[in-house]
């Protein structure tokens, strides 16, 4: 069997592109967090941590000169969250917690950009893509399909070196009719 879209953690590395949405962490209709631990050139580094999704609806986690940004595509309705500062050169972890508002299917969200466990930027959306994204992919590192968002032109590698993304995921609350319609 492949990857369990629903367990609870899952760890992704930078050779991880080009996954189908069925085989990437379910991060939809539920609160979950990223934790990437990245090495930068502080201001020169730009580029792609995590994507899922594309044009018609996804999020993205990217560096553009050195400062991190989180972006929720919900149908071409931007959620972004950016830091003020640019990462110092060297080792840092970039987070994003995404607390699920729950009471059904696609509802809002807040979203909280961190550095090294610091509240960097934070964000609030009324509604979440509560199917899936579309036919593009996850990835790590880079952008492969549509790009999510036109602040840039896939694949936008990531110029620094991701060592790892870990994602942890809370568990679902739907009822048993709401699970059906999102599997």
């Amino acid at each position: 069997p492949g990857p369990d879209p629903d367990a609870p953690r899952s760890t992704s590395y930078a050779a991880a592109t080009r996954l189908p949405e069925t085989a990437a962490p379910s991060m939809k209709n539920r609160s979950w967090t990223l934790a990437a631990r990245i090495r930068t050139d502080g201001a020169k580094t730009s580029g792609v941590i995590m994507a899922i999704g594309g044009v018609s609806g996804g999020m993205k986690l990217y560096l553009t000169d050195g400062l991190p940004v989180f972006d929720y595509n919900y149908y071409g309705e931007h959620t972004v969250v950016k830091a003020a500062q640019a990462l110092a050169a060297g080792e840092a972890t970039v987070g994003v917690e995404f607390g699920y508002e729950g009471g059904g299917l696609g509802k809002g969200a807040g979203l909280v950009l961190k550095v090294d466990g610091k509240q960097v930027g934070e964000g609030r959306m009324k509604a979440t893509v509560f199917a899936r994204f579309g036919v593009d992919t996850f990835g790590i590192g880079e952008d492969t399909g549509q790009p999510v968002t036109t602040d840039y032109e896939p694949p936008f590698r990531f110029t620094g070196t991701i060592d790892r993304v870990d994602i942890e995921l809370a568990p679902l609350e739907l009822s048993p009719e709401e699970h059906q319609t999102v599997h």
